[in-house]
């Protein structure tokens, strides 16, 4: 059988699915392990990614990151995962990045697209329309 970080992905939340919440750190130990033996531990964080977008597959979720220049508040964070939900038609997992460059506003990444809501980014489109690289 040809191993792929999602065949292992695949394999870790079958078996995690079928035992009690307990034994998940065994499984865990052991599934690591198994990694190692078939010399397949440089693709470790290939193989964490496909466990976390087929963990959010099945259970109908998209992941948004959210930057901002400062955490959101708690309110602001409900309203905007709610209306994120909404556009997406689905439950929604969201990541917050503080990136203080942005100075103001979110920057929102969800599906391959970005929704650019921030003081930076409309300033920089103010510039490139005065300086008439846009029109």
């Amino acid at each position: 059988m040809k191993y792929t970080p999602r065949t292992y992905a695949q394999a870790y939340l079958t078996t995690i699915a079928s035992h009690k919440p307990g034994e998940v750190n065994k499984i865990t130990r052991n599934f690591w392990q198994l990694v190692w033996r078939h010399k397949h531990f440089n693709w470790r964080y290939q193989i964490i990614t496909e466990i976390k977008k087929l963990w959010l597959e099945q259970h109908n979720l998209v992941e948004a990151e959210v930057a901002s220049a400062r955490p959101l508040a708690a309110g602001v964070a409900r309203e905007l995962k709610k209306t994120l939900a909404l556009l997406a038609d689905s439950g929604v997992e969201v990541n917050s990045v503080i990136k203080p460059h942005l100075l103001g506003g979110v920057v929102v990444t969800m599906n391959n697209t970005r929704f650019d809501a921030s003081l930076k980014g409309r300033l920089d489109n103010l510039y490139n329309h005065l300086a008439g690289l846009k029109s």
